[in-house]
């Protein structure tokens, strides 16, 4: 939409003061253009720029991967294309979930989910650039929820069986 405005400014500003205006300045320092050529090469150029931008976008959202284990989350973050940081954090330490669905990139169906910590050196990590985040937020929650039910099972099976070990 930015691309189509500017590119809709640049065809009125030369319908209505022409770029001709600018080669008469110019021809004093004896520079000479033509004017349908500067018209196309901002028109190209505005293009171009938008091509880099949306690469740009695209490549920062292939750097990130998110791995759900049984008992924790692994998220990955390549770093300028080539490095790999990656971050554990065990679903015991997640104590809250939110999503976004707002913001400029996320207007194409995407969002972002906000993973919140306890008793770890970082308080929160975003998922970004993750489709249908509403859904997506549910389905970990439900896989966060499932393993505090296992854990809570084993809990009590311990404690079962650690009262009748006492008995003997």
């Amino acid at each position: 939409g930015a691309v189509l405005l500017i590119e809709i400014m640049i065809f009125i500003l030369e319908r209505q003061v022409g770029f001709g205006i600018f080669g008469e300045v110019l021809e004093s320092f004896g520079i000479s253009f033509k004017a349908n050529a500067v018209l196309w090469m901002m028109v190209l150029s505005v293009i171009i720029a938008a091509i880099f931008l949306l690469l740009g976008s695209y490549l920062a959202a292939r750097n990130f991967r998110y791995e759900f284990y049984n008992d924790k989350l692994i998220a990955f973050e390549n770093v300028m294309l080539v490095m790999v940081k990656s971050k554990e954090v065990p679903y015991e330490n997640i104590v809250r979930i939110l999503y976004n669905l707002g913001g400029f990139l996320n207007k194409a169906g995407s969002g972002t989910i906000t993973l919140y910590f306890s008793g770890t050196d970082r308080s929160k990590i975003g998922l970004a650039f993750i489709d249908n985040a509403k859904q997506a937020a549910e389905n970990i929650q439900g896989i966060i929820t499932r393993f505090r039910y296992v854990k809570q099972a084993q809990f009590t099976e311990s404690y079962k069986i650690g009262n009748i070990l006492n008995k003997f």
